[in-house]
């Protein structure tokens, strides 16, 4: 079964101008062997490696993946990887706008993003428990 690979991102300089011709460069996991993507889900026609970035910094709408883990290094157009992200190396939260939680914790990013806590899941789980119970005493 093949994998899509769908980013949603913009890649900018550090002048926030689209880093047209960045490079998307796919490693087998742990090493710098080039591993192979694909433009269907059929994985009939390889990508190039690297995928180029279009004009507004952004990767084609699809990527196929083989079933193995993959290593991604985004590189500018002159092959370094030194594409200025917006955001600080290890600080920080991504925003819920450009797919993060928002947080930099689990707890934080799970008030963010509304997903109940583990009790509250545990109480729902009950309370279907008992509902279930209170019909099945009715039907019997």
């Amino acid at each position: 079964m093949a994998t899509l690979f769908s980013p949603n991102f913009q890649t900018v300089d550090g002048n926030g101008i689209p880093a047209s011709g960045a490079k998307l460069f796919f490693y087998e996991a742990g090493t710098t062997t080039k591993a192979d993507t694909y433009t269907d889900k059929a994985r009939s026609v390889a990508n190039t490696n690297p995928v180029v970035l279009d004009t507004l910094g952004q990767p084609p709408s699809a990527i196929f993946l083989q079933d193995i883990l993959y290593d991604v290094v985004l590189a500018e157009s002159t092959d370094t990887d030194n594409i200025d992200t917006g955001l600080s190396a290890g600080t920080g939260a991504l925003p819920i706008s450009r797919g993060g939680t928002g947080a930099t914790t689990a707890a934080a990013a799970r008030s963010n993003l509304d997903v109940p806590s583990n009790s509250e899941l545990a109480d729902l789980a009950s309370d279907v428990s008992d509902v279930q119970a209170s019909l099945q005493g009715i039907v019997s």
